[in-house]
């Protein structure tokens, strides 16, 4: 059931950004499924992180979804350690291929 629903996100992906593997590295895929798959489609749609992506702006992704303060760290208004740990290993996984051109 998981490979199912991480499949569908994948796809849910590159139908809005056909060109997903072109622009992004399997590695950079896999952070933006993690994003998405917890934070869901509402949210990852609602704001510049979403703009971001489909700009092919790694950094402005890693900056508005991924920031320790204004990224996905929060519930309820409150940052959450748990998250900031969780947003600074996938965001490691968008920065690790940046010097290819990302």
């Amino acid at each position: 059931k998981l490979k199912n629903k991480l499949n569908g996100l994948i796809s849910q992906l590159a139908g809005w950004k056909p060109d997903l593997f072109h622009s992004y590295t399997p590695a950079q895929v896999a952070a933006l499924v993690s994003l998405l798959y917890n934070i869901g489609e509402g949210n990852f749609k609602g704001g510049q992180t979403f703009k971001s992506f489909l700009a092919g702006d790694v950094h402005g992704i890693i900056e508005h979804g991924f920031d320790k303060e204004k990224g996905f760290v929060k519930q309820s208004g409150k940052i959450l350690n748990g998250l900031v740990d969780r947003r600074t290993k996938e965001s490691t996984l968008l920065a690790m291929d940046l010097e290819k051109g990302n």
